[in-house]
């Protein structure tokens, strides 16, 4: 199992509900924005080990409608990531996509979330990023997110450390 519904929801200011797609979670707004959040395993990054890519995204969301502040969706995605890092000893991965041009804002937002959530004493983050070069143009960020109780953590961190030398050799 890789998320206890019941235990993310008890934290969770939104309810969540399993999506159609395995590995795949949903919640709806005070806005009625349906947010996706899945899972999904690959072993091909990392040499074998398991990590797993996170993809949050609104799914009825079109590019002009205004954003509203919630700061229920944070804490929303912080008992879903929370909940499966507790579970799960293993590793996110998140990139954020540039189909809009705010890669950059999603990854200082998303970067804050983690670095509010290691604040709290009960909640403990590794939080690891990098960017590289698509072009002259575009920049591509990348995070990894461990629990600091994973009996894996160093091997991460130095496979991240790995694939953060290989992009920036681009």
């Amino acid at each position: 199992m890789l998320i206890d519904i019941e235990s993310v929801n008890s934290q969770s200011p939104y309810y969540v509900s399993f999506a159609d797609e395995e590995h795949s979670l949903k919640f709806t707004t005070t806005h009625d924005i349906e947010y996706k959040v899945s899972f999904i395993c690959d072993t091909s990054i990392f040499d074998g080990l398991p990590v797993y890519h996170l993809m949050f995204a609104a799914a009825n969301r079109q590019p002009q409608d205004k954003l509203f502040p919630d700061s229920n969706i944070k804490e929303t995605i912080f008992s879903i990531v929370g909940n499966f890092l507790h579970i799960n000893s293993t590793a996110i991965l998140y990139i954020c996509e540039d189909k809009d041009e705010r890669q950059r804002c999603r990854q200082r937002l998303f970067s804050m979330w983690f670095k509010q959530a290691t604040a709290k004493k009960d909640k403990q983050y590794a939080i690891h990023m990098t960017s590289y070069n698509i072009d002259e143009e575009n920049i591509m960020y990348v995070g990894m997110i461990a629990n600091t109780n994973n009996p894996n953590l160093s091997l991460y961190v130095d496979k991240f450390d790995s694939l953060k030398q290989s992009l920036q050799e681009k």
